[in-house]
């Protein structure tokens, strides 16, 4: 077996009660990998994480200057491992509820050439330290993130994953808040093998500093899906719906006929006014389906430059 380089990649915000113990328990010997590197994005932290993650051993750390969100880290960390020539690429908080020594296994499918990306599955409705609504929500987000990507994704918040050198150099997230389901929809739509293992989900000592409000996050999440869903899928989706408005007019406008034909006509004109309006807003809808595609093509070839710059 080839020996790879492996990098972890921990976005941290005020965690210096757990960072320490997440690094600690970090494996740095696996079989087929040459390195283990342990990258720390410290999100504006205003305690102590980044002394905690020094004194725990990690080797590179980022500091941002106040906090960018999530996604932020996540790119930034993503970034510094292509940098530093990571054939594996591994992602984790550093809260504490991802067991690091677990990361032989999620990174083998990677290792035996059998996936590009990894994928965990917490099994959330198993968790019984996880509080009901955040179950019910994270239910809710995998089913809307499975019609968006059309993979059948078991847990789409799940933030502990792998990326092979290729996967990572694909990703370009736009959103800044979370990057767990645009990575997905991004990844899919790429083709990449993508597969899927279980994990084990601690239970958190504090608050989550993402999740501060579960309506806020349904919110931000939602709008991050749908966002990434259309920059992908924007001409199919709008087209489909553009037609079947369209198809809905025109059989009501052929009614319209059938009873004009009659000489009925005269009590269905309100056929032919919602004929108009299904007509003219599918027309619309298809006519907006072509222009974000244009705009999509765009990003896409800025995409593929951005994917050859970080060779």
């Amino acid at each position: 077996m080839d020996q790879r380089s492996l990098y972890i990649v921990i976005p941290a915000l005020n965690e210096k009660g757990s960072v320490g113990e997440v690094i600690g328990s970090i494996p740095r010997k696996i079989d087929g990998v040459s390195k283990v590197t342990v990258i720390v994005i410290d999100d504006g932290s205003t305690d102590a994480t980044v002394q905690v993650a020094r004194n725990a051993g990690a080797d590179i750390i980022h500091s941002f200057g106040k906090n960018r969100g999530l996604a932020n880290a996540f790119s930034k960390g993503i970034e510094l491992a292509l940098k530093g020539k990571a054939d594996i690429i591994v992602t984790m908080d550093a809260d504490g509820q991802y067991d690091p020594r677990e990361i032989p296994s999620v990174i083998k499918p990677i290792l035996d050439k059998k996936a590009e990306v990894v994928l965990t599955d917490r099994q959330v409705l198993t968790l019984r330290h996880m509080p009901l609504q955040k179950r019910i929500g994270n239910v809710i987000a995998t089913w809307v993130l499975r019609k968006a990507c059309k993979f059948p994704v078991l847990d789409g918040q799940s933030g502990f994953r792998a990326f092979n050198r290729e996967a990572a150099r694909m990703l370009n997230i736009q959103s800044d808040y979370t990057y767990v389901a645009e990575s997905i929809i991004q990844l899919s739509s790429r083709g990449l093998n993508i597969t899927q293992t279980p994990c084990t989900f601690n239970p958190r000592q504090d608050k989550s500093r993402l999740i501060t409000n579960i309506f806020y996050y349904a919110y931000r999440a939602g709008t991050t899906i749908i966002r990434a869903h259309l920059r992908y899928r924007a001409l199919k989706t709008f087209v489909t719906y553009g037609l079947i408005l369209i198809t809905l007019g025109v059989a009501l406008i052929l009614r319209f006929l059938t009873y004009y034909v009659k000489g009925e006509g005269q009590g269905h004109v309100q056929s032919m006014i919602l004929a108009a309006i299904l007509t003219l807003i599918g027309f619309q809808l298809v006519m907006l389906g072509l222009i974000a595609d244009l705009i999509n093509s765009n990003n896409r070839l800025l995409e593929d430059i951005n994917y050859k710059l970080r060779e």
